[in-house]
């Protein structure tokens, strides 16, 4: 899923070469714990960076939707179906995140269960 955002991302910033996205920052990829080996202050980190990721594409979706809506009258329709394509990118990818984050959560308190 990676490749596939940061294609449909290099994809867009040639389609809008530097108008909609100079101001607007993806959020940085995070590494999830492994639940079922991670510590608990490991757990807790990684918490705190996916609590970041969102903040942080929620932000970026903000950006987006501010820039398009600034230039709404020079954005053909190509542009605003790739604007969609990343925007719901990011969007699935916190979702992803959070399920993922909730699946090592599981994993963490099983295995402290069995201590």
């Amino acid at each position: 899923m990676k490749k596939i955002a940061t294609s449909t991302f290099l994809a867009i910033c040639l389609v809008f070469p530097g108008v909609l996205f100079a101001s607007c920052e993806q959020p940085s990829d995070v590494q999830l714990p492994d639940g079922a080996t991670a510590s608990t202050e490991q757990m807790v980190e990684g918490q705190t960076a996916v609590k970041a990721y969102i903040a942080d594409g929620e932000s970026f979706l903000a950006c987006m939707e501010e820039a398009e809506k600034t230039n709404t009258e020079t954005l053909t329709e190509e542009q605003k179906l790739a604007n969609i394509e990343l925007y719901n990118s990011i969007v699935d990818k916190m979702q992803l995140l959070a399920q993922n984050f909730n699946e090592q959560i599981k994993a963490y308190k099983a295995a402290q269960a069995e201590q």
